[in-house]
């Protein structure tokens, strides 16, 4: 989903702890969340609407659980983030 690749390694707990709060802390600023969305056209709806607005290059999907992730990507901008339930 974010496109990172991931290689083993070992750290410390508390600097674990530590990076893991300070990334949460940073992306939860830039993340939009929807709580009452109705089914899944109205979703649809809502992430073609923001895709178009804010000119997004590539649309990125996740079901997790009861939560949809979506990840608007942008040519040298931030990506903007959406959580559906």
């Amino acid at each position: 989903m974010l496109g990172y690749r991931t290689e083993p390694c070992l750290v410390p707990p508390s600097t674990l702890r530590a990076s893991l709060q300070a990334l949460a802390q940073e992306r939860a600023a830039g993340e939009i969340n929807f709580d009452r969305v109705r089914d899944a056209d109205e979703c649809a709806h809502i992430v073609a609407n923001y895709a178009a607005t804010v000119k997004a290059d590539e649309v990125r999907v996740a079901r997790c659980g009861d939560y949809c992730w979506v990840r608007l990507e942008r040519l040298r901008r931030e990506a903007v983030t959406m959580v559906f339930s």
